[in-house]
């Protein structure tokens, strides 16, 4: 994208997983010089203890196919080494504004609080925050219009409006 812009940066957005995999590339892979902001929306930033993923364990009581079913199963679950390993790493980059929007009844990132980063560069909020009714859970959350403006709101402060619930 820098590239094809000519940009000296980017902004990423990441969903659920992909706001690991943005802080992967952040954290672990030098991507921090060239990202200026990460919105996350509903990241599994230190893990879920959701009970799906228990299901699956009962399911496979040896743990040998649910790695490779579930590879995103395995790495989300709280305790797991690839989210010990990212650990060590802190959760932010020096440099990168970070904003990160989580839901109070979010069913797969489990407590919701697991998804916020802790960082004075950090802006940590759920739509609960904007609009205390809405009830989006994890999987609806790209399509809740909440969840949208506040990432539109996050992107670019200048058009930031209040979301409409």
């Amino acid at each position: 994208v820098r590239q094809a812009t000519g940009a000296a940066k980017v902004d990423l957005v990441g969903f659920s997983q992909g706001g690991l995999v943005a802080r992967t590339y952040l954290n672990t892979l030098g991507g921090g010089g060239s990202v200026d902001q990460l919105v996350a929306l509903a990241p599994s930033s230190h893990g879920t203890d959701t009970s799906s993923y228990q299901y699956l364990d009962t399911l496979d009581r040896a743990g040998s196919w649910t790695p490779i079913v579930c590879a995103a199963c395995a790495q989300q679950r709280t305790g797991s080494t690839f989210l010990a390993d990212l650990a060590t790493t802190g959760d932010t980059v020096p440099g990168v504004r970070y904003d990160v929007i989580a839901s109070t009844v979010d069913d797969v990132v489990v407590p919701y609080t697991s998804a916020f980063l802790q960082d004075d560069a950090v802006t940590n909020r759920t739509l609960q925050d904007s609009c205390p009714a809405d009830a989006t859970e994890h999987d609806a959350l790209p399509y809740d219009e909440v969840a949208l403006r506040l990432i539109a709101n996050a992107l670019d402060p200048s058009t930031a409006a209040a979301p409409a619930c």
